[in-house]
């Protein structure tokens, strides 16, 4: 099995989470320089009905795989997987409990990393400058839906399943086979702006208001079938850990065995032709 490594090119969290005096929303908060990627659901801490979110945003160098490919560095599609792996972060803090679900979706509009640091008080606002967060995909442009745009399961055109992780313990990696996405990133079919990755939507905080919709200025989303509990905190490595082998990557994996012909090998056959005579044998030096 060979295996090649690409490294995340961007990565992000952004939230709609509450400030510590638990009064303001920290949906301008940028984290694009911090060293670790976090996700949770939170609810009913700021009121009864409250809903806290947060979510990840990840970008990866599609070109880098495509000029592999095209230096047969990687084999062509049908003989190549792809798998997004991110490694789970210890912390201090509490990991999700129970059966959980986390998405990776396709995000459809470009985004700015931003160069924030502060997942425990949110003070680095993004306020106008480069950088994505829960309301903007960058400093000029906003989100359509806060929390990010995606393309969904419901509004997908795309012949890909959907890339889903089941957690039982809240300490395992996020390991996923996403050949279908990275192959149509690569042949063109779909820009690539990277992957969202948050928990799915019966996992995230219910929140309905009183007319039945999302409240963007706030950026509260609107999730009828969402959950009444609370799940916190996912961590994962970022890519500007200093953990080198923990940061967040595709993983191009391929069965890269040769094999000879041992077996049938024979010095020559008159009744043969020329390539039917022909064979193949390696022959190793061990040291």
């Amino acid at each position: 099995m060979a295996i090649k490594k690409y490294v995340a090119s961007a990565d992000n969290t952004i939230v709609n989470a509450y400030k510590e005096n638990l009064t303001k929303r920290a949906t301008g908060s940028n984290a694009g320089a911090a060293d670790i990627l976090e996700t949770f659901s939170i609810y009913g801490r700021q009121s009864s009905g409250s809903a806290e979110l947060s979510r990840i945003l990840i970008k990866f160098p599609i070109s880098q795989i495509t000029t592999d490919r095209n230096n047969n560095k990687i084999p062509g599609s049908g003989s190549v997987k792809f798998y997004l792996k991110l490694h789970s972060a210890a912390s201090s803090k509490t990991v999700p409990s129970g059966t959980f679900t986390m998405v990776a979706e396709p995000i459809s509009k470009n985004w700015q990393e931003g160069y924030g640091l502060d997942l425990e008080a949110y003070a680095d606002q993004t306020n106008g400058n480069i950088g994505s967060n829960w309301m903007s995909a960058s400093d000029s442009v906003a989100w359509t839906k806060a929390g990010g745009d995606y393309i969904t399961a419901a509004n997908a055109a795309y012949p890909f399943r959907w890339f889903s992780q089941t957690f039982y313990s809240g300490l395992e990696d996020f390991e996923i086979d996403i050949t279908q996405m990275v192959e149509l990133w690569h042949a063109g079919t779909l820009d690539n702006y990277g992957l969202g990755i948050h928990f799915s939507g019966a996992y995230e905080a219910y929140y309905s208001s009183s007319n039945n919709a999302e409240d963007y200025s706030g950026g509260r989303l609107k999730n009828t079938t969402g959950s009444t509990v609370s799940y916190y905190t996912k961590r994962f490595f970022a890519r500007g850990t200093q953990y080198f082998f923990k940061r967040p990557v595709i993983e191009a994996r391929w069965d890269s065995t040769r094999r000879d012909d041992r077996g049938e090998v024979m010095y020559s056959s008159s009744l043969a032709g020329v390539n039917d005579n022909l064979n193949t044998l390696y022959l190793y030096n061990y040291v």
